[in-house]
């Protein structure tokens, strides 16, 4: 599971997370399991084939929302795939660019030990992770730069209790014509914490966060 999304370099990624989502009252099964890997692969698949948007069609008015996914990735050992864990979900993101904010929020959170999601082992995951709450920006060092804080406590039933307080930078991507300097011109966003300031049972651990997104 972990790894199978890995693209959107364009975007000033170098490592993306695989995903699955779960919880939040849905039905968590093997075949959800498959299903959310395949989707999120597939978004990373778009996200790898568009460029950082154009300086000159960055919007400084209105907002723009965009659906994607967002999570961490543990290799708790890098000679050994069979314990990697990740736990991500669905990301909903507002991007307002008359206030220069980033927020929103990452549910339906679902954990997976393992890389490969027919066999891995998945568990449930209890909170959820918000998105810009202690702040965030849009335009700093570059036009289509944008950075949100992320927070959370997860809990599970047998992996721990993960906190989470750090910080996402990333890009917007994509120039869609004729419609310059609007929300829609923006097809994608995506951001990174390769060291992220995540916390398991009040140890912290060597992880990466990411959250990305496409309208």
């Amino acid at each position: 599971m972990p790894r199978l999304v890995t693209a959107a370099t364009c975007l000033g990624l170098t490592a993306l997370l695989a995903a699955c989502g779960g919880g939040g009252g849905v039905t968590v099964d093997r075949d959800f399991v498959v299903g959310k890997a395949d989707q999120f692969e597939a978004l990373s698949d778009r996200l790898d084939t568009i460029a950082p948007t154009q300086f000159t069609a960055m919007p400084t008015s209105g907002s723009a929302s965009f659906k994607g996914v967002g999570g961490f990735f543990v290799e708790n050992n890098v000679n050994r795939v069979s314990d990697d864990l990740t736990i991500a979900g669905d990301a909903d993101i507002t991007a307002n660019f008359s206030r220069g904010t980033v927020t929103g929020d990452v549910t339906n959170l679902f954990g997976v030990v393992g890389d490969n999601a027919k066999t891995g082992r998945f568990f449930d995951v209890d909170g959820d992770i918000q998105l810009g709450s202690r702040g965030s920006s849009i335009g700093r060092g570059a036009p289509n730069n944008f950075a949100t804080t992320y927070d959370g406590t997860l809990r599970t039933d047998n992996d721990g209790t993960f906190v989470l307080r750090g910080t996402v930078d990333g890009k917007f991507g994509g120039t869609r014509p004729p419609s310059a300097g609007t929300p829609a011109t923006i097809r994608a966003i995506g951001g990174v914490d390769e060291d992220a300031g995540i916390t398991r049972n009040g140890r912290a651990i060597d992880a990466e966060f990411l959250v990305i997104g496409e309208q």
